[in-house]
This record gives C-alpha cells, sequence and structure tokens, in this order.
C-alpha cells in the first residue's frame, strides 16, 4: 500500500474528477490483464477471467449534456 498527500487526493473539479476516473478505469484493466496472465489454467477462476478477456469497460464519456 502507498500513501497518497492530502492535496493531491483532493478533487476540485470536473476535469480533476474526470481524470480520477480515467486513472481507476486504467487501473483496474491492468489489474484484471495482470490476473489474466497470472491466474493457473487449472483454476476454476481462469475460466470466468477468460470469459470477461475480451470484455471492454467503458471509462467516463466527454459528452457533457
Amino acid at each position: 500500500m502507498f500513501f497518497v498527500p492530502k492535496a493531491l487526493s483532493t478533487i476540485n473539479s470536473e476535469e480533476d474528477a474526470e481524470m480520477a476516473l480515467q486513472l481507476s478505469s486504467s487501473l483496474t484493466q491492468a489489474l484484471l490483464a495482470y490476473r489474466i496472465k497470472t491466474v493457473p489454467t487449472a483454476s476454476p477462476l481462469n475460466e470466468v477471467l477468460n470469459a470477461v478477456k475480451g470484455v471492454s469497460f467503458p471509462g467516463p464519456s466527454n459528452n457533457n449534456p
């Protein structure tokens, strides 16, 4: 685990919020890719991970109403 200074963890605008969502989405996708590569092929979890391997999760929209 790592420490993030409070000043860096404050969201002050819509742009900050969108960047935080994009970062979160990227980290989630990277973690999923890592887990897919490291799960033993005989594991029941491997079947689940392979099922979602090609699924693309939408990120934040740039369309503002």
